[in-house]
């Protein structure tokens, strides 16, 4: 099954990652919003995640090709 790293679009980045006991948030930028769909697309297969949701998806003001966007999803227990 997909995992974060294994999830990433080529032209994506992911600065910030906050795991917490039941939660994640995942803070990137990408090479535009289709980037983005596909990255939420490869984590809704992960095992380790369930109810993604994207909270913030914007054009970044500096780069108008880049799309800017947080994720939310609750972690799997095992």
């Amino acid at each position: 099954p997909p995992v974060l790293s294994d999830s990433v679009p080529a032209v994506s980045w992911v600065p910030r990652v906050d795991a917490k006991r039941e939660t994640v948030a995942i803070e990137g930028q990408s090479a535009g919003f289709g980037q983005v769909s596909d990255f939420i697309k490869k984590l809704s297969e992960s095992t380790y995640l369930s109810d993604l949701n994207m909270e913030r998806a914007v054009r970044d003001n500096q780069s108008p090709d880049v799309a800017q966007f947080r994720l939310n999803a609750k972690r799997r227990q095992p």
